[in-house]
């Protein structure tokens, strides 16, 4: 009898605790096993398009949970605890073995060891270091078989390997017809990012045809608006007979560039799904599709989305100067 009422005391406790811990949870979101598993980071890690969001939002992830999922008390608090740390180690894991050169990249994945090097215990901080030093080798022996086929053009210490389906590409040398293919394709922020390159990618990023697409579909009010104001002064000329309006007028009506730009420093909120490379889809964060980056934003993103909700999970925002280029 007494055993019993122990075991109902037991489960009472836990009932309550757990009630307590979802209100918590509404009141302040925290991360669980189960909402970091819904990110999915691991494929965002494997994938080239999404590694480097993906190795930023593991490091947030690692330096803020790993801690608070280690102070967890009670026996069913543990458990969850434990099974968040086993897949941030396992992703963690993934992303160390992945080859990528990129200086961005490199850069992301030594801060994120760092981070590691610091939380994890001595264990599994020595489990990690083999594996990086085995991927390190792996990579290194890729390289040079790479180098060895292609000939001179690749240095076997430069760090590009046959997993950098680019290689080593000298801007200058790609014609100004397949950049300006490239730039039809791409998304407004790379577009912007393109204008920074050089003096002649910045005149094919700052192209009107280009900016006019992406100005329609993220702020179609802004075109209209442009159109109509554009036909007024023409009217107005028109009614005037200024022979020198032509040119008064195009110097008053700046370029669908700085249209572009100007509407999204008013709503930047509209650019949150080329920012983060993840897109809301039935209340849960997803990685966006790789044919999804160019022309108009994702159809999956939700209109609450755009009038700046923030998205769930951890998201590593990278800002685009747009009118800085």
């Amino acid at each position: 009898m007494g055993k019993a009422k122990r075991q109902a005391q037991l489960c009472s406790s836990s009932y309550d605790t757990s009630g307590s811990s979802d209100l918590s949870d509404d009141e302040h979101p925290s991360l669980d096993a189960g909402r970091y598993q819904a990110a999915n980071m691991q494929q965002g890690l494997r994938t080239r398009q999404f590694r480097l969001s993906a190795v930023r939002e593991l490091h947030e992830v690692l330096a803020q949970g790993w801690s608070s999922a280690g102070k967890a008390s009670g026996n069913w608090a543990a458990l969850l605890a434990r099974k968040l740390q086993a897949a941030l180690f396992d992703d963690l894991l993934v992303a160390v073995q992945q080859p990528d050169s990129r200086p961005a990249v490199v850069d992301a994945v030594a801060a994120l060891l760092a981070v590691a090097r610091r939380v994890l215990p001595q264990q599994k901080r020595n489990q990690l270091v083999n594996l990086q030093r085995s991927a390190a080798v792996a990579a290194s022996r890729a390289c040079r078989k790479h180098a060895g086929a292609e000939g001179s053009g690749f240095a076997a210490g430069t760090g590009y390997g046959a997993d950098d389906a680019e290689g080593v590409v000298v801007l200058g040398d790609v014609p100004l017809e397949v950049v300006r293919g490239i730039l039809q394709a791409v998304d407004p922020l790379s577009l912007a990012a393109a204008s920074c390159v050089c003096r002649a990618w910045r005149e094919l990023a700052a192209d009107d045809g280009l900016w006019q697409h992406h100005l329609q579909q993220a702020f179609p009010g802004t075109a209209q608006q442009q159109r109509r104001r554009f036909a007024q002064q023409q009217q107005q000329q028109i009614a005037s007979g200024s022979a020198t309006g032509s040119g008064s007028s195009r110097a008053d009506t700046c370029s669908v560039h700085k249209q572009f730009a100007a509407a999204a420093l008013r709503h930047p909120s509209v650019l949150v799904p080329w920012r983060s490379c993840r897109v809301l889809a039935g209340g849960r964060l997803q990685w966006a599709p790789p044919g999804a980056a160019a022309g108009a934003a994702p159809a999956v993103v939700s209109r609450a989305a755009r009038r700046g909700a923030t998205l769930p999970g951890p998201v590593h925002v990278t800002t685009a100067q747009l009118s800085a280029c």
